[in-house]
């Protein structure tokens, strides 16, 4: 199983001004059905902040692509985007974001650990396999109640 880092700093670094000023005017709203523990709405800025360092990061949910059977498909919403456009920029951030420039595949082997900055780094994964044998553990470093996603709802 591999899972797939992008570091969004590199992507804001090396994109156009335009497209880095299209972003930064940005607001998305995720919606995905609660099923259990796991649910709800988070509205939040496309390019935001980093809460200790400063710097621009961005938060994105990448859309599953629509050949790909997904338990709980998440809804993506651009605010104040005309329809027509949408498309031509979620292109734009998914080639972005798939650069092998900014990305880091890591193929897991058993005793792993990999420690990770949630808001510099967006992360996925290639699809399970039906009934494969797998342990994976998360576990969140909290230092600061302060950096809680206020964009959850």
């Amino acid at each position: 199983m591999e899972v797939i880092f992008c570091d969004t700093t590199r992507v804001l670094a090396s994109t156009s001004p335009a497209t880095r000023t299209l972003w930064e005017g940005l607001t998305l709203t995720y919606r995905v059905a609660k099923e259990s523990h796991y649910g709800g709405a988070a509205t939040s800025p496309l390019v935001v902040e980093h809460p200790d360092c400063g710097f621009p990061t961005l938060r994105y949910l990448e859309p599953a692509p629509d050949n790909i059977d997904y338990l709980n498909r998440s809804m993506v919403e651009f605010h104040d985007v005309p329809a027509e456009y949408v498309a031509e920029i979620e292109q734009t951030l998914r080639d972005a974001l798939h650069d092998p420039h900014h990305c880091y595949a890591h193929s897991w082997q058993a005793g792993d650990v990999v420690v990770a900055d949630n808001y510099t780094l967006l992360h996925g994964r290639e699809p399970y396999a039906s009934r494969c044998g797998r342990h994976l553990r998360r576990v969140h470093i909290l230092d600061d109640l302060r950096l809680m996603n206020l964009a959850l709802r």
